[in-house]
């Protein structure tokens, strides 16, 4: 069961800052980039969800936990099959084991659980979204009303931050974990239209990076 926090959150009128882009957590110094780019991923969905905004939105559309692991993956999907097409990626079937989250301690304590799961993969990595944070941020603007006459106005931006993790699946060691951002517009009230864009947008960012070689622009 995917966990949900609401966080509460203090209007600002003022412009504030868009999401991250990436935020590197985790890097192994030994990762093959070559081996990646022409590997096997098995996607794995989302572990928790963090809501401080779009939260009726959010939970209209994606009250079902499978629509927003569908989602995820299929957009990992398409931006591997534009951005990196040698990576092959398949829908994890099992069930996403609680071993995974946390500091990872299973090495000790759940040695046997965690190696029957990797085993089961077939594939040379896992990637999942440990936390999904979905926010806003809104940008002002200045406009002509005719003559010399000048107002202000606001946009608001749906901003979506993935926390990414990939796993060598036959070495049972995460290699990577990052957070990637990525934002959308909201146009004539087009809240949901702005949330899914914004979540491509956080995973187009996540694929990019990977396909940089994990280096920050």
């Amino acid at each position: 069961m995917k966990k949900l926090v609401l966080v509460s959150l203090v209007l600002i009128i003022c412009s504030c800052s868009p999401g991250l882009k990436i935020q590197k957590s985790y890097q192994a110094d030994d990762i093959d980039f070559n081996h990646l780019k022409n590997s096997t991923i098995t996607l794995g969905g989302v572990n928790s969800i963090s809501l401080s905004e779009f939260i009726n939105t959010f939970n209209d559309e994606y009250s079902d936990s499978t629509k927003l692991d569908n989602k995820i993956e299929n957009d990992f999907t398409s931006q591997f099959y534009k951005l990196i097409p040698s990576v092959t990626t398949v829908k994890m079937s099992e069930k996403f084991p609680s071993f995974l989250t946390g500091e990872l301690s299973f090495k000790e304590n759940r040695n046997e659980e965690a190696s029957e799961f990797f085993k089961g993969l077939q594939t040379d990595y896992l990637l999942f979204i440990n936390n999904i944070d979905v926010g806003n941020a809104y940008n002002s603007y200045v406009y002509s009303t005719g003559g010399n006459t000048m107002a202000t106005g606001q946009t608001e931006n749906c901003v979506v931050n993935i926390e990414v993790e990939l796993w060598d699946v036959m070495q049972q060691k995460r290699i990577m974990k990052f957070r990637a951002g990525g934002e959308k517009s909201v146009v004539l009230f087009s809240y949901l239209a702005a949330l899914d864009d914004a979540i491509e947008n956080s995973v187009i960012t996540a694929v990019e990076y990977i396909k940089n070689d994990g280096k920050l622009n």
